[in-house]
């Protein structure tokens, strides 16, 4: 599981960022409700949603002395939205994550909460 940028993937086969995904779920009302969790010491809940998805890109690889562009391998992957809202339905944190977990190891609630207890750790290190 990996915390990743807007990157693009494919999606309903088509090329699509992360981020419009995102936007479509909550469109949608696709996200559901898994519980309570802190943000800056106060209480919100936690919200997912779950897409697969298919990493792929080129990457550059040095050909007599030359850089150019190779396509890798195609990945298969959940694509986990989890987002933190407050009170008054304000996102007051989000997180888009790639895993390549099965569903029927952890649901996209636990997913979540993997990360969100990571997240938690690494603010209370560096407070």
């Amino acid at each position: 599981m990996v915390r990743c940028d807007d990157r693009r993937v494919k999606w309903n086969d088509q090329s699509i960022l992360l981020s419009e995904i995102n936007e479509h779920l909550d469109r949608e009302c696709e996200f559901q409700d898994v519980g309570n969790a802190k943000f800056q010491g106060r209480a919100v809940r936690r919200e997912v949603a779950e897409v697969n998805v298919v990493l792929y890109r080129q990457h550059k690889e040095t050909r007599d002395d030359k850089q150019v562009l190779v396509s890798g391998k195609a990945i298969e992957l959940r694509a986990v939205f989890v987002r933190l809202v407050d009170k008054k339905g304000y996102i007051v944190g989000e997180w888009m994550l790639l895993t390549n977990v099965p569903a029927d190891e952890a649901d996209t609630a636990k997913v979540g909460k993997w990360y969100y207890w990571r997240w938690r750790i690494e603010n209370f290190s560096s407070s």
